[in-house]
């Protein structure tokens, strides 16, 4: 079980992460600007990059939905509990990924029925 301690510093982890996502996100979602000449090439071009920042924004989205959950179960107890067998987080896991929802085994069993 994580000590207090370690999940305050797990939680400033989160904190700051979340921070940095959101403010990745908000740069993604501007257009972007080429700052150029009209061309259909350049419309390609800039079609291309807004479809890459969409893309971009939408994976850093769930990563902070992910963080906003691990910061939610902080406050109701309820962190480092994997969500599908109810058994402790591995701390190491946690160190390295602080919004883990699974433990290891739980999500070996997720990546062998994916594939």
């Amino acid at each position: 079980m994580l000590t207090r301690e370690k999940q305050e510093i797990l939680k400033k982890r989160l904190v700051e992460e979340r921070t940095h996502l959101e403010q990745q996100v908000g740069e993604l979602e501007a257009p972007p600007d080429f700052d150029d000449a009209p061309g259909s090439e350049d419309d390609v071009d800039e079609n291309v990059a807004a479809l890459n920042q969409e893309a971009e924004a939408r994976v850093l989205k769930e990563k902070l939905g992910n963080i906003e959950g691990a910061l939610l179960k902080i406050e109701k107890g309820t962190y480092g509990v994997c969500e599908m067998c109810g058994g402790e987080i591995d701390e190491r896991v946690l160190v390295v990924v602080p919004d883990a929802r699974r433990c290891q085994s739980c999500n070996q069993k997720m990546h062998q029925h994916q594939e």
